[in-house]
C-alpha cells in the first residue's frame, strides 16, 4: 500500500512510522492499519480533505434546522457531529454511549439536542455543544427505528420494533404517552404535525396511527388500501428506508 501525490511516493509496511509531508495527498487506507502517523509537519489540509468511508456503516443521518450540523448514526456504535460551513464537512466530535448499532438520528429544532436510537433498545438524548447524554430512555424491548423532535423541542417521539410509539419529556426524560397498536407490528418511522399536536406513526404491516398529544380518544388508525407488506422496502435488502410506503405516507400527510 502506498500513499501517492505529486511529489513523491511513501509506502507504508508492517509498524512504518513516518511524517508525511506530501501535498495532494491521495490514499485508499479501508483496510489499512496505521501506526505513529504524524500529520503535524504536513502540507495537507486535514480540515479540508475528504476522508472516505470513515464508519462502519451509515445508518442515519440529520442536518441541524440552520444547516450548520450535520449528525451522523453508525455501525460502530457512534453518533458522529461534524460542521457544515461553506459546503465543507469539519469533524466536530463523537459521542459514545450506545452499545450497538445507532440506527437513527435527529437534532432538535432549537440546535440544543441531538437525539439517537440504537439497536441497544435505549434512546440517547445528547447536549449537541458539549456531549453530554443528558437522557437515557429505556423501556424498549427491541431495536429502535426511529426519533424525532416536535417544532417546539420539548417532545421526543420514538417508533421501535417492540411495537411501541412512545412520546417523552425532553427536559425530565419523562413518558408522556406510551401507543401500542393492537395489530402487533414493527413501527417503521414517526414524525410529528407542523404544530406539534398529533404524532404520525407508520407501521410494517402498512398501517398508519394518528395520536393526539392531549387526548387519547382523539387517537385515530387506517390501512393503506392494496397494501402488501412484502412491498416494503427494507434497508437492508433492498434501498433506503425512506423511500417504503409507510415513511412517504407521513411526509404526504404533512402537506
Amino acid at each position: 500500500f502506498f500513499f501517492s501525490s505529486r511529489r513523491r511516493h511513501t509506502r507504508l509496511q508492517g509498524d512504518w512510522s513516518s511524517d508525511v509531508c506530501s501535498s495532494d495527498l491521495e490514499a485508499d487506507l479501508r483496510n489499512i492499519h496505521l501506526k505513529n502517523i504524524n500529520f503535524s509537519n504536513s502540507y495537507l489540509n486535514l480540515e479540508t480533505s475528504a476522508i472516505l468511508n470513515p464508519f462502519g456503516g451509515v445508518l442515519s443521518v440529520a442536518l441541524s434546522k440552520d444547516g450548520k450540523r450535520l449528525v451522523i448514526g453508525d455501525t460502530s456504535h457512534h453518533v458522529h457531529v461534524y460542521q457544515l460551513k461553506n459546503e465543507r464537512l469539519k469533524f466536530y466530535e463523537t459521542y459514545e454511549g450506545h452499545t450497538d448499532w445507532v440506527r437513527t438520528v435527529a437534532i432538535s429544532p432549537d440546535g440544543q439536542y441531538i437525539a439517537s436510537g440504537s439497536e441497544d433498545q435505549t434512546v440517547r438524548i445528547w447536549e449537541l455543544a458539549t456531549g453530554i447524554c443528558h437522557k437515557t430512555l429505556e423501556g424498549y424491548d427491541n431495536r429502535i427505528r426511529s426519533v424525532c423532535f416536535s417544532p417546539d423541542s420539548k417532545l421526543l417521539a420514538t417508533g421501535s420494533d417492540d411495537s411501541q410509539a412512545v412520546i417523552w419529556d425532553v427536559e425530565s426524560g419523562k413518558r408522556i404517552k406510551t401507543y401500542t397498536p393492537h395489530h402487533n407490528s414493527k413501527l417503521r418511522s414517526v414524525i410529528f404535525t407542523r404544530d406539534g399536536n398529533i404524532l404520525i406513526v407508520a407501521s410494517e404491516e402498512g398501517y398508519i396511527y394518528l395520536l393526539d398529544n392531549t387526548n387519547d380518544r382523539n387517537d385515530r388508525e387506517f390501512q393503506l388500501p392494496d397494501y402488501s407488506k412484502d412491498n416494503l422496502l427494507r434497508s437492508e435488502e433492498h434501498t433506503s428506508e425512506l423511500q417504503s410506503p409507510c415513511n412517504l405516507v407521513c411526509r404526504l400527510l404533512l402537506e
